[in-house]
Parts: structure tokens; sequence; C-alpha cells
């Protein structure tokens, strides 16, 4: 039986570091010759995920946090989908016409 991969390297994530911020990061603690790597070795079969079309999916994320041993929770943080989520069941008319609250 094959055991996962884990990177030597899994930082934790910075206070106010984006979900690609920490996988660069990360794969250059790591010594990895591109950042696609980290998504390889996770098994994620996208690009990286910088467009609402090319999201993680739950198994993604699941590969990730074995990869990095962050919680799911805590990648899901990083990349805003949390906030997405939130924006998208409120019906303030900010929320609506951006899909994003504002922060004041």
């Amino acid at each position: 039986m094959n055991q996962p991969i884990k990177l030597l390297c899994t930082p934790q994530p910075l206070p106010d570091e984006s979900f690609m911020g920490y996988i660069i990061r990360l794969s250059q603690e790591n010594r990895c010759e591109s950042l696609i790597w980290i998504f390889k070795l996770a098994n994620i079969k996208t690009n990286p995920p910088n467009n609402k079309s090319n999201k993680l999916t739950e198994t993604d994320y699941g590969n990730l946090s074995a990869l990095t041993g962050l919680t799911i929770n805590a990648l899901k943080l990083l990349s805003f989908e949390v906030v997405e989520s939130v924006a998208a069941a409120c019906n303030a008319p900010h929320c609506q016409d951006t899909g994003r609250e504002e922060i004041s």
C-alpha cells in the first residue's frame, strides 16, 4: 500500500496570504522548479485555480490537505471560497451587484 506523499517543508499560511501566494511559497520552500509540481503531487488535474471556472473539488482539497498537513477548511479560507459562498447567500444590494461584500 502506498503512503500518501507529504512535503518536507509545510509552513503555516501567513495571516494575509492568498491561496496562490501560499502555493508559490510552498513550492519555493520545497525547492520545486515550478508551482505546478505542487498540484501534480496533490494529483490535481486542473491548471492552477486562478479563476472561477477552475475551482478545486473536495477531492483536490483533500489531496492538498494530505500533502501540506493543513486542514481542508484552512485551505478553503486561503482560496476565499468561503467568502464567495457567504456573499452569494447575502441578499444585500452590494452583494448582489458584485458577488462580494465590500470591506469597510
